[in-house]
This record gives C-alpha cells, structure tokens and sequence, in this order.
C-alpha cells in the first residue's frame, strides 16, 4: 500500500546545501557549519568598530559566493522560478550575490542584537489588525514564518504581552557545538519571556510540550516553508512546482484549536526592518485530519510564496529546488 501524501516522512532532505561527511571532516571546524564561524561573527561584532561593519559584511560574502557554487547554482535556479525566466549565467550570479550578501547582513544583524552590541531597530509594521486580533483573546496562537528576510528575529520582534511566552522551535545545527552556542545567546538576550527548543528525533514529547503552551495561551513559533529530513510533510504548490512543507505547523494549531499567524520581516537596511503580518489562518476541524492540514498548509504555502515574490533575494534557500525551468517558466 503506498504512503499517504499528507503525514508521510520528507526523505529528499531540507532547503541547506548538502553537507558531505568528507567535506566537514576536511576542514574540520573551519567548514561553514561549525562552530568556528559562529563564534568568529559573535566576536567580530563585539570588538570591531561600526565603520568596519558593512565591508566586513562585504568581505565574507564574496568569499563565500566564490567558495560555494553550489549555493550559487541553487539560488540562480530556485529564482528563476521566483522570477518566472530563464536568465542568463551572469545574471543568475548576480543574484546568487545579492542573496548571499542579504543573508550576511541579516546573519550579522541577528548576532549583533544578540551579544548586545546593535542599537534599537527601526522597525515598520504591515497588518498590525492580524496581530490585535489574535492577542486580543486568551487563546494561544501559532506564529509561522519562512527563511525569507530576518527570519531569526521575527519572534523576538513580537512581543504578545507579559501573561505570554514565546516558544521558539528551531531545527537542530549540523554542528552540536554550534547548537549549543546558538542556545546560550538565545537564552541570554531571550530573558523570561522565551523559551528555545531544537527539534530531536529523541524527543517525541516536544509535540505534547507545545500543545500544552498553546492550551496555555503561550505562542509557538514555527518554520512553515521547509520539511527536513525525517519530518511529516504536505506537499503544496510553490510558484507552480510540487513542493512539501511541514505538518507540524498545521497539525499542532489543529490539535489545540488556535489560529496561525503567518509573519514575515524584511530588511530595509542598517537596522531596519519591516514586519508583516498575514491574515490569521484557521485550521479547519472537519472529519478528515489529513485534509484539514492541507488546507492550512495550502494557505500557508501562499502566505510564503507572496512573501518570497516581495523580495526575492531575501529568501535563503540554499538547495536547488526543481532544477532549471523550460525556456518558457510560465
């Protein structure tokens, strides 16, 4: 009997690159993935001076535009569908640039605020009557997002009041020595109003954790727009391509009867931002579960796809998703 679509385990692996084992035991910690960069980024912003920020910045992406040309295939391709074309090599390396160069300037900004050093954001808010709406009431609610933007910050930018906690959900590091220095500057700049929580395949009791949250009236915050391996997918359509996203999401709001909240944080420039928020996404509670979360999943797809059509070199797929389009996208 074949496996069900909705609920079946993702085996093609997340949106990261490809992480080979002799690649990482080649370069030991000085691979991308380890713990090496992290504490290099989280250092340099503590003891470097302003001026040096946005040419470091510049610096570390184009060595790592040089060095990862994978990536920069991936996100050539994966824009081209964004984009609807099929675009010349350099073209497509001009993106690739400009989308590695975002991702450092978010990278940077997101450790900046963590060790303490950035000053206060300026920070715009798109559909702030989705988010009242959802605070005004005592039910817990899902904030689901995507790796578009600032993605790392969205949910320390929204602050739900002070009977609430933010439960952030994050996937685990490649490197554990990475996850657990990622840990302790969350926890640190977090206070008492986070609480960080990586995903294991150990710990089946996280699903019940959450559920107990929201019940609560905490607020859950969620990746929306990539399955990694292992987990239970729902295959949606992403710019006209099959595509699959988590279940979690869909099911856990599903479960505890409370709403999504698709938000998403753009950057403007230096400490700027502006955070949108969609409307609220009911998850239907009809007779058919599998339905219902692909329902809800559809509809967060969409809420992902419009994000990435706003700023396409702010989203941060590193994987080449469907290969090249035909010459004709549409």
């Amino acid at each position: 009997m074949s496996q069900p679509l909705v609920g079946r385990r993702h085996v093609a692996g997340d949106q990261a690159p490809v992480v080979l084992p002799w690649q990482r035991q080649l370069l030991g910690r000085l691979h991308f993935t380890g713990v090496f960069w992290y504490r290099l980024h989280a250092l340099a912003l503590r003891v470097l001076p302003r001026f040096l920020l946005a040419p470091g910045v510049l610096v570390f992406a184009t060595f790592f535009s040089i060095t990862l040309r994978g990536v920069r295939r991936a996100i050539g391709h994966n824009l081209e569908w964004v984009r609807g074309e099929r675009a010349s090599w350099l073209r497509r390396q001009a993106w690739a640039f400009r989308t590695i160069w975002n991702h450092a300037w978010c990278m940077t900004e997101t450790y900046d605020g963590l060790v303490g050093s950035s000053k206060e954001p300026d920070v715009l808010v798109e559909g702030v009557e989705h988010w009242d709406r959802v605070t005004s009431g005592l039910r817990g609610f899902v904030l689901v997002t995507a790796h578009v933007g600032h993605w790392e910050v969205g949910s320390r930018l929204a602050r739900p009041g002070p009977r609430r906690k933010i439960h952030v959900v994050r996937a685990p590091e490649i490197d554990p020595k990475a996850q657990e220095f990622l840990r302790s500057l969350l926890e640190q700049s977090g206070g008492d109003s986070f609480e960080v929580h990586f995903t294991r395949p150990d710990d089946p009791a996280l699903g019940a954790r959450l559920l107990g949250a929201l019940r609560k009236g905490d607020v859950v915050a969620l990746q929306g727009d990539r399955a990694r391996a292992g987990q239970r997918a729902v295959p949606v359509s992403l710019f006209g391509r099959l595509h699959e996203v988590p279940l979690g999401p869909a099911a856990l709001a599903r479960a505890a009867e409370v709403p999504l909240l698709p938000v998403f944080v753009f950057r403007r420039g230096r400490a700027r931002s502006t955070v949108v928020f969609h409307p609220p996404i009911e998850v239907p509670r009809m007779a058919d579960r599998d339905t219902d979360c692909r329902v809800a999943a559809a509809a967060i797809a969409a809420a992902v796809e419009s994000a990435i059509r706003r700023e396409p070199n702010q989203w941060f797929c590193l994987r080449d998703l469907w290969g090249r389009p035909p010459r004709r996208a549409r």
